[in-house]
Formats: structure tokens, sequence, C-alpha cells
């Protein structure tokens, strides 16, 4: 694919504007937007509800697969996709390999959802063109609203928990007031065990569909330390940063997971002491602690602490955190000694600061 992005003039150029007739006609007749392409013959069809959207799509034939290629993505680069999101656009219409999917693209100022239909053997490719704008913004408002919920609700329930597990320790309670505390921690740990579950399994069914952005870690660590050090007067909250480290990652996604493994340090350390945050490089690769000073996991729990099926122990919110790493691409992994404290290493892809800088 070359890197020069032509003009009106240039795409026509030795083009020919046509409806070939088997196609066309059939494509027409469609309620929906439809383009169909053809990879042998290096035709372009845009039936007629799909260049009432967008005028620049017009039935076009090129001499070459290179001149189709370049109008197709100098068209959706004018309509306001990035380069990277137009050159995955022919990369998927192009593939030997892939089958009928979706691919969302935001097209002047929308979100247009496009459903490929590929022709076999792969000689072309028809493609529906649907506005899925309303959908995707009540989507965004819905993880907003679930990502606010679910942080206002955890950290009262971790207040409570870590508060009346200090209490119930308090030698001189009667027994009475003793078993009223035991089962409100109880109760406040089935709560938070509730909510957990309830949000994996909202996420569950989306918890690829990430939004992505590029951003320094160490920000975002610095806040969420302050915060609990705010709301849990039990424990010191430090952070140790070796590197600043930036990387690519749904934020929301990303302080849900920070919000699980804080909370989850701070519920199992009722007694207080230091969580520990660390973010450093081990053999070049990035790594995100979480270390807890409380009594631990039995060595027999721990093969099956991130696998719901392995054990009727498992953490509900170390499953959620796993799934928000796993959406990334990443990697997590646990380590404790019985008695000693628990440490969650979660391993990050980064980019280079100076290749921030320079952007």
């Amino acid at each position: 694919m070359t890197e020069h992005r032509p003009t009106s003039h240039d795409l026509h150029q030795n083009a020919e504007t046509t409806r070939p007739s088997p196609i066309f006609p059939f494509i027409n007749q469609a309620i929906d937007a439809i383009c169909y392409i053809d990879l042998v013959e290096f035709h372009f069809y845009a039936n007629d509800r799909l260049h009432q959207l967008y005028p620049a799509l017009e039935s076009t034939a090129f001499p070459t697969h290179t001149a189709l290629a370049d109008y197709i993505q100098s068209a959706l680069l004018r309509s306001g996709c990035s380069s990277e999101q137009a050159t995955s656009f022919w990369d998927l219409t192009c593939s030997t390999s892939a089958d009928d999917g979706e691919q969302t693209l935001p097209i002047d100022g929308r979100a247009i959802t496009l459903s490929f239909h590929f022709v076999h053997p792969r000689s072309g490719v028809f493609i529906v063109w649907r506005d899925m704008t309303n959908e995707v913004t009540e989507k965004e408002q819905h993880d907003a609203f679930m990502t606010g919920f679910s942080r206002e609700v955890q950290h009262p329930i971790t207040l409570i928990s870590s508060y009346t597990e200090r209490l119930s320790r308090n030698r001189d309670l009667d027994p009475v007031s003793k078993d009223l505390l035991h089962v409100v921690r109880r109760e406040a740990e089935r709560l938070e065990h509730l909510l957990t579950s309830f949000l994996a399994y909202q996420q569950q069914a989306r918890h690829d569909d990430l939004t992505v952005t590029t951003f320094l870690l160490d920000p975002i660590l610095q806040k969420m330390c302050a915060h609990y050090k705010t709301i849990s007067p039990f424990h010191e909250i430090a952070l140790s940063i070796a590197e600043p480290l930036v990387i690519k990652a749904d934020e929301q996604r990303l302080l849900q997971l920070l919000h699980n493994l804080i909370g989850n340090a701070i519920r199992h350390s009722p007694e207080g002491g230091t969580i520990r945050l660390g973010l450093t490089r081990v053999e070049g690769t990035a790594v995100l602690s979480v270390h807890d000073p409380g009594l631990g996991i039995p060595p027999h729990l721990l093969p099956h602490l991130l696998d719901s099926r392995g054990s009727d122990d498992f953490d509900l919110g170390l499953l959620f955190c796993k799934q928000i790493v796993e959406a990334h691409g990443w990697s997590i992994h646990v380590e404790s000694v019985y008695g000693e404290g628990t440490t969650c290493f979660i391993e990050l892809h980064t980019l280079d600061v100076e290749a921030m800088n320079e952007k």
C-alpha cells in the first residue's frame, strides 16, 4: 500500500464511473446502504442509499488493485477515519482467512458499523453500512454509569468490612456484640461478592470491547494512592515507581482494575499495615504489583485462585480483574506466603516515554 493520498482528480483518473448490470440492480434494491467490492475486476459498486449518505463513494471501475485501494482508503480518511482504521478496513476486505464479521468506524462524526459478507472464493465482498451512533452513545453512557456505580458502592463496603473486622478484635467487647459485628462483616462480604459478580456478568459479553488510548500510567497510580489514603485510615498506601511508563489501555477499565486490587488488599489486611503498589520493569517487561500484609492465602488455594471452575473458594474480585487484564492482552498472577501477605502481579504492554513525547 502506498503512502500517497490521492486527490479526487488522481482517484478518478483512468477510472470509469459505472453501474455494471450483474451486481448493481441487486444491491440497489436493498433497504440498507450497501456496497460491493469486486477484488478481481477492481470495481466498487455503491447503491443509491450509500451514495446519499456518502456522495464521495461512487460506483467506479479501476485499472488496478492499488487504485481501488487508494480510492476507498482516501474516502475513509476524508470522512474522519484515522489512517490506521482505513488500513485495517482494507486489510479485512482483502483478507484470505477472515470470516464474515463487523467493524465500527467513525465516519462524518457518526459511528458506522460495517458488516462484511465475503463471496467465496475470495472474489469480492458485500458490505452493509449501518449508523449505530445512538446505540454506541447509549452503551458509553451505560458503561460510565456502571463504572461510577461500582466505585461509589465498593468504597463503603470496603470500609465496613475493614472497620467491623478491626472492632471484632477488641477484647473488651461482649460476646453478643462480637456476634453482631461478625454478622455485619459477613453480610458486607456477601454484598461485595454480589456486586463483583454482577459487574463481571455485565462485562463478560463485551470485555473485549475496549476504548484504548495512550497515556502515562504514573499520575493515575498517584491519584489512586492519594484517594485510598483518605478513606482507609488504618492503612498506609505506599507507591514505588522505578521509571515513567506509557501504556495503551482502556482507562476506565484500568481504574476498575486498580479499585478492585487495592480494595482487595485493604479488605484482606484488617489489622492495618502498608499496602504497597509498585511499577517497575523486570527483564524488559513492565510489572504492576499490589501487595498486602494480610494473612495470606493457603497454598492449596493458590493454583485455583483465578479459576472459578477449580474451587469453590475463588475470589470474584480477582476473577473480574482477570477479565480486564486478559481483554488488554496482559497477564496476571498471584503470589502469597500464608501468614505474611499476598502480592498480585500484572505484566503490561508499554510504550517508550520518549516516543510519546515526540508525538
